[in-house]
């Protein structure tokens, strides 16, 4: 029986059965779940403050300034999808042992030498 045949013959055990049983056997047993955080914050400002009643892209137009909620929104974003803001999490909460620990799963567990965009 040659290469050709063999292929055609049994084509679908190869190409569906196996890699189902394959993927089957992968999710029910070493597999586990993964989870995505969001955070969700609102920056509201002072009431008791003393700056103008004009809207941050329209203080700037007018070379006015001050800062808004929405500049203040802005800057704490950036912060929290900084390097910095990963360095002092993962020196908090140890990011990396948690995910690397040998209990994950090993296909999706975080390797030891990975760099601080990986977390």
């Amino acid at each position: 029986m040659t290469i050709q045949r063999f292929i055609a013959k049994y084509s679908f055990a190869l190409f569906v059965v196996i890699p189902t049983i394959l993927a089957l056997l992968y999710l029910t047993g070493p597999a586990k779940p993964t989870y995505e955080t969001e955070t969700k914050l609102i920056v509201r400002e002072n009431k008791g403050s003393t700056g103008s009643m004009v809207p941050g892209f329209a203080a700037a137009l007018l070379g006015m300034s001050g800062s808004t909620s929405m500049e203040d929104a802005m800057i704490l974003e950036e912060f929290l999808k900084s390097a910095d803001f990963i360095e002092l999490a993962d020196a908090e909460f140890d990011l990396r042992a948690h995910f690397a620990d040998a209990k994950l799963d090993p296909v999706r567990r975080l390797p030891e030498d990975a760099r601080a965009e990986t977390l």
